[in-house]
């Protein structure tokens, strides 16, 4: 797919310079040297683990009005309801600190969210980041025509607790999908009956042809799986596992759609339109789903779902892959974490890819895992292709 088969996002572009502007004009000197990076390989890097230091202007150290700004920039890059997802999540950071053991609480700040911005807002090439524990946004906005919005990763810790449970409508599609299969389905859909540690991709500034899992998550050391397991579990970009979509039937095609959707839907109006239609011509019936882990949400047991869309075409392609894990197990903070990734990167006529943190080539949807992981846990997977 050619930049003449996109879609331009124009007045979202607009929004966000324009926001980005602003937000920057409100800042101190220095704190302009802590939010402004050039437009180099720093936008490649991304990380939703918590960290006690972490590059980029903090949103705690803003005034009432700068951090009025910097909300303004954040909802540029998301529709209102991943809006209310993001400060759900940082709201969990509260619940999160109050129930981590003493040795462990400095660990967890909602003031800690850092922003940065790539460049300067209104150049030919430019972006932002607003990174912290279990949220990640990553914009890049190219001629003032284009918005690249990957990775877009948010998860959950604890993934619910009281009336909070920002991804628990990400995990109920998930789990509708797989559990509306009929056997000879169910089959082909569930690749492993344990769900990988961490994001199968990883946070890799460029996705490969294969990426495997790692063994382990460093957070949950218990939880490890053998090599075989990675093999397993690994994304290969040319060969999809899991139920193609074409054998789906229309109640089952219209839930995979709907879970596909719900991830676009995190973006703005225009940036969604956009991405839909290149979904739309590559087709959606190109879709595969894999689902690792039990099909079941059960107390004690990691639960969750990934959905991937690849390619083995010898010209443009395009993959995603959305997964969403609640972990269980014997710790009292169960997570979940989901990244709508792009692995291909189309290049504006200016000659830019559209990319931000790694390389775009789909959309992926990961979760973290717990440290005991049962059968009754989950994980999805949804591949297509484009000619």
């Amino acid at each position: 797919m050619d930049n003449g088969d996109r879609l331009t996002t124009t007045a979202t572009a607009e929004r966000m310079t324009g926001a980005a502007s602003a937000f920057l004009g409100a800042l101190t000197e220095e704190q302009r040297k802590q939010a402004c990076y050039g437009f180099g390989d720093e936008r490649r890097s991304w990380s939703y683990l918590p960290a006690r230091d972490r590059d980029g202007l903090p949103i705690g150290v803003l005034d009432a009005g700068q951090r009025k700004l910097g909300h303004e920039l954040i909802v540029t890059g998301v529709s209102m309801p991943a809006y209310a997802k993001v400060v759900s999540v940082i709201a969990m950071e509260h619940v999160l600190r109050a129930m981590a053991p003493e040795s462990l609480g400095g660990l967890f700040d909602p003031d800690r969210y850092c922003f940065k911005v790539f460049g300067s807002p209104g150049e030919a090439a430019w972006g932002w980041q607003f990174a912290g524990h279990h949220v990640v946004l990553n914009l890049t906005v190219v001629d003032g025509r284009y918005v690249s919005p990957t990775p877009c990763m948010l998860g959950s810790q604890p993934a619910s607790f009281g009336i909070l449970a920002p991804l628990a409508d990400d995990e109920e599609l998930g789990f509708r999908l797989v559990n509306s299969l009929d056997a000879g389905q169910r089959h082909a859909a569930i690749i492993h009956h344990r769900p990988p540690p961490d994001l199968a991709a990883r946070m890799v500034p460029k996705i490969g042809e294969t990426e495997r899992p790692d063994s382990v998550f460093a957070p949950e050391p218990d939880y490890v799986i053998s090599e075989e397991e990675r093999d397993i579990l690994s994304y290969v970009r040319a060969s999809p596992k899991g139920v193609p979509a074409s054998v789906l039937n229309q109640p089952q095609f219209d839930s995979l759609a709907a879970l596909v959707g719900g991830f676009v839907r995190r973006l703005p109006d225009e940036v969604a339109g956009a991405q839909l239609h290149d979904l739309e011509r590559m087709g959606m019936d190109s879709l595969t789903f894999a689902w690792a882990g039990g099909p079941h949400p059960a107390t004690g047991t990691t639960t969750g779902c990934r959905a991937r869309p690849c390619s083995s075409s010898t010209t443009t392609r395009r993959e995603t892959e959305l997964t969403s894990i609640r972990p269980g197990g014997t710790r009292r903070t169960i997570s979940a974490t989901t990244c709508w990734r792009s692995t291909t990167g189309p290049t504006t006529p200016s000659g830019f890819e559209l990319i931000c943190g790694p390389e775009p080539t789909g959309y992926l949807k990961e979760g973290t895992a717990p440290t005991s992981r049962a059968e009754g846990s989950g994980a999805f997977r949804a591949a297509w292709a484009s000619a």
